[in-house]
């Protein structure tokens, strides 16, 4: 029997191929629903402890074998066509646009104020093929630039790709999620990383730091909850 990673595609396989619900794999894990719904878009890690009750749970028994932290296997946006059955489509969004993949896009972004965006709607807008820089990133994931707030920088449109465990250093551009729950996000160039305050300034800013710092966005660390790196944009 074919052997796969236990990542976040096969878990998504696994449902469709199944026909069981995301809300009888919550139970099973002892997930809220929120819990797997971040676990089938890659961005919630697969627990150690976790893996023989997704195994009990999909009756897999020895079939799969686990793995180091490695590239996610692309399947594409359909499973495989087996012998005497049609094809399906795995749960989730479908890719509005040219190419299928494994890398979440989020968008319905909403400006509140200045660098900082709600998220409307907590699900990927759509799956694209990973760039070469986050082949294997675990939690990488991409956002639509909502607005021309952020320009000349970034506009509106373009695609956002960031790596969540890349540490922020002074002038890189990141985007920061706030803790759990929170629907926020904020986007912008790293001015300084004081140890009681991450500062933050609009990716465009030219004025000198000593300038930029007195209009710098300061933002404590208690309240933050992942710096991701911001590694790359693309207009497509």
């Amino acid at each position: 029997m074919r052997q796969a990673w236990i990542d976040a595609a096969w878990v998504r396989e696994q449902l469709d191929r199944s026909g069981k619900t995301q809300r009888a794999l919550a139970t099973s894990l002892k997930l809220d629903p929120s819990g797997v719904s971040r676990l089938l878009e890659g961005s919630r890690k697969i627990k150690t402890e976790e893996i023989p009750l997704l195994l009990d749970f999909f009756g897999s028994g020895g079939a799969v074998a686990s793995a180091p932290e490695a590239a996610p296997v692309d399947r594409g946006d359909e499973t495989p066509r087996t012998e005497g059955h049609p094809r399906r489509s795995r749960p989730g969004p479908k890719p509005r646009t040219k190419g299928t993949g494994d890398l979440p896009v989020y968008g319905t972004l909403i400006r509140r104020a200045a660098l900082e965006f709600e998220v409307r709607d907590p699900k990927p807008a759509e799956y694209r093929t990973r760039p070469p820089q986050l082949v294997g990133v675990l939690g990488a994931y991409a956002i639509f630039v909502p607005d021309g707030s952020l320009s000349p920088r970034y506009h509106t449109g373009e695609v956002l790709y960031v790596h969540p465990g890349k540490p922020p250093i002074v002038g890189t551009d990141v985007v920061v999620r706030f803790r759990e729950g929170d629907a926020r996000l904020v986007i912008g160039r790293v001015l300084a990383l004081d140890e009681d305050a991450l500062l933050l300034t609009h990716p465009g800013q030219q004025d000198p730091p000593e300038r930029a710092r007195r209009t710098a966005l300061r933002l404590n660390p208690n309240e933050v909850g992942q710096v991701g790196r911001i590694l790359l944009a693309s207009s497509d």
